[in-house]
């Protein structure tokens, strides 16, 4: 399993991105990114614990643009 970290630009599209994985049963949260860097826009991702391609998908869908994706396996 793997904890997934999508940058976008901007609180309204992490809050519209939280709204589209919740209704399509996926758990997340806005996080607040702590070094911002230029072009980032205001610094938000949103973070859930999941499969990539499914939520990415939904998010394109949905038209969230999407700045950066991380990743990192938490099954000890």
């Amino acid at each position: 399993m793997a904890e997934i970290k999508v940058k976008v630009g901007s609180v309204t599209n992490a809050q519209k991105a939280k709204r589209v994985l919740l209704n399509n049963g996926i758990y997340a949260k806005i996080q607040r990114a702590v070094q911002i860097k230029k072009g980032d826009g205001c610094g938000y991702s949103i973070v859930f614990v999941g499969q990539k391609e499914p939520a990415l998908h939904l998010l394109k869908q949905a038209g969230i643009i999407i700045i950066s994706v991380t990743s990192h396996d938490i099954s000890g």
